[in-house]
């Protein structure tokens, strides 16, 4: 199946950085073995950019501000079995970043016509919400339905019928749960469980917001972590700058010692409505 993902969510919420994990994540050293492939669209110049860009975005450097729409295509491949292929999927995910990078504005705020394009051609969404409570807006629900409902607008779908087959919603960064636990970092967030998290954090509003774009059991939730965490000390391995959170590894400290933590396990959901939890 090529499914068609829209990657969308608020300002500061990750959503480059993670595209950036997501093109370099399998071949971090130390992740646990995983068959998914992000790869850029050559025909995207944007994702072609970010591509080259991702290592030194996942170093520490910023993202370069988006002063102009930007569209970027990309392809996760997921390879079936060595017999014959079965279960071989492929995602294309897409997303639209604005200037200012909000993709789900207020509901009094209106929605650009090439987010609400991207919205109107997906089966699917992929929802970035940031773990850090300084950058995340109170009203997602609101925020979510606004999004929806408008750019609907531009696309039919039978009376009854849901309007996405699946939904993930990502929450970055989520090392910053449990940034106080120091060496027990890492065992802590293994205990969390991420939909209760994202009702916590994001508000039982939006979580029924979400449930109602899918049938039952097409929506899922993720703690994930571009920067990961330190899989010798189990410790968040990021500090906070004058730039905003930033890894204390760089140079080959980096390329040795880099684990994301959970990034694949929506794509995987996404494109075959179940997935395997990642060991760690």
């Amino acid at each position: 199946m090529n499914m068609q993902v829209a990657i969308v969510g608020p300002t500061k919420a990750g959503k480059t950085v993670y595209l950036a994990c997501l093109l370099r994540a399998a071949l971090a050293p130390r992740i646990v073995a995983r068959p998914i492939r992000v790869r850029p669209d050559p025909e995207s110049p944007a994702a072609m950019r970010l591509s080259k860009d991702a290592v030194e975005i996942l170093r520490g450097g910023a993202p370069l501000a988006t002063t102009e729409v930007t569209e970027f295509e990309l392809w996760a491949d997921l390879p079936g079995s060595l017999l014959g292929g079965l279960g071989k999927d492929q995602l294309r995910l897409r997303m639209v970043d604005m200037p200012g990078g909000d993709t789900m504005p207020p509901p009094d705020c209106s929605i650009p016509i090439e987010v609400q394009r991207s919205v109107a051609g997906a089966d699917a969404l992929l929802i970035v919400i940031p773990a850090d409570s300084s950058v995340r807006p109170e009203d997602l629900g609101a925020r979510l339905q606004h999004l929806v409902s408008t750019s609907m607008g531009l696309r039919s779908y039978g009376v009854g019928a849901y309007p996405f087959q699946r939904v993930a919603v990502v929450l970055t960064m989520s090392e910053l749960l449990v940034l106080q636990h120091g060496s027990a970092a890492l065992g802590v967030i293994e205990g969390l469980k991420a939909a209760e998290q994202v009702r916590d954090l994001c508000g039982s509003d939006f979580v029924r917001e979400v449930r109602a774009l899918v049938p039952p059991g097409g929506d899922w939730y993720s703690l994930v972590s571009a920067f990961g965490f330190d899989l010798n000390t189990g410790e968040v391995p990021i500090e906070s700058t004058a730039l905003g959170w930033r890894l204390r590894l760089n140079g080959a400290s980096f390329l040795d010692e880099w684990c994301p933590y959970r990034v694949f396990e929506p794509l995987e959901f996404l494109a075959r409505g179940v997935c395997w939890r990642e060991a760690y």
